[in-house]
């Protein structure tokens, strides 16, 4: 594991991990893939070493800590990844393999690391959204279909696509997707169909999810975002992809 929180540029990190052979960042994490000539690629090495040797991650030969490279890898080929994109500049990955957990908390150039708890990877990621109470009312779930049919009237029948259509209408002052993947022993990757979304009104936070049903229709389900709710629902996602 990490010895300690540490916070260092992203093109320094994803340099080092290549430098290691541990992997490449994913994608939520990683930075734009650019050529660079020689000169500046031994650049970037070295000073990718010399962040490692700052931040103490560097043992007395000279070499990555066995321990903080076990702790790095977790970032590039992880069991379980709960991750997410929450502003513009902003990026989350929790994720674990077993009992080694990290959190990557990426803020344009920069990302901070520290360790987490394995069983806690949705509350770490749901913890790193902006604060913002939950909006009002109770969930709701209709057919894709059927709400674009109503958005097109001017005054929906049924209460339930009235109350959908009212709550999309608001404008946003702050909005992200949240996702959850999975890699099984042979390290195939597979992640949700549809992300959590959610978005933060005047009315406060809302979210919605799109499902899919037995007879293959699309629903979409909005409902109040509590910090709770949305750990819950991320939980659900997990165990949908076994």
């Amino acid at each position: 594991m990490l010895p300690r929180p540490v916070r260092l540029p992203v093109d320094a990190l994803a340099t080092l991990l290549r430098q290691e052979r541990i992997g490449e960042l994913p994608e939520v994490l990683a930075p734009a893939a650019v050529w660079r000539p020689r000169d500046e690629v031994q650049a970037a090495q070295a000073s990718a070493y010399e962040e490692a040797k700052r931040l103490g991650w560097l043992d007395r030969h000279g070499r990555l800590d066995v321990d903080v490279a076990a702790a790095l890898s977790v970032l590039c080929r992880a069991s379980v990844e709960y991750y997410g994109w929450i502003a513009r500049r902003r990026s989350i990955l929790a994720a674990a393999t077993g009992r080694e957990a990290i959190l990557a908390v990426r803020d344009d150039t920069e990302i901070s690391l520290r360790k987490a708890k394995a069983s806690k990877l949705a509350e770490a990621l749901v913890g790193q959204l902006p604060d913002m109470r939950p909006g009002s009312g109770t969930p709701v779930s209709v057919p894709v279909d059927e709400l674009r049919a109503a958005a097109r009237k001017r005054r929906p029948a049924r209460p339930d696509l009235r109350q959908v259509l009212q709550v999309m209408a608001q404008p946003s002052a702050g909005s992200g997707e949240l996702w959850v993947a999975v890699r099984d022993s042979l390290g195939r990757r597979t992640e949700v169909t549809h992300p959590l979304r959610y978005a933060d009104t005047k009315w406060g936070r809302f979210l919605n999810l799109a499902t899919v049903s037995s007879g293959g229709d699309l629903w979409l389900t909005v409902a109040p975002a509590s910090p709770s709710e949305l750990v819950t629902r991320l939980r659900s996602l997990e165990r949908l992809l076994g």
